[in-house]
């Protein structure tokens, strides 16, 4: 957490992937706009946030106007 608030992305995602804390792993993809890889994450190793990680995605391309994107991920 202090690493995100640092500006230190990778060593905090490298440090929740050896604590195998997938789901702020993904989160912090997610944050990060790293969309294809928190979905990775979340498909491989997090399943149950699984739904989430593809609404945030939708969210995400709809918000950056790329509405294509964004229906595929509802």
């Amino acid at each position: 957490m202090v690493a995100i608030q640092l500006n230190m992305i990778e060593e905090a995602k490298q440090s929740y992937e050896e604590c195998k804390r997938y789901d702020l792993l993904s989160k912090v993809c997610q944050a990060n706009g790293e969309i294809e890889e928190a979905i990775n994450v979340a498909d491989k190793n997090d399943r149950i946030n699984l739904r989430n990680a593809f609404y945030n995605a939708a969210k995400y391309y709809e918000a950056s106007n790329k509405i294509d994107l964004a229906i595929e991920f509802y």
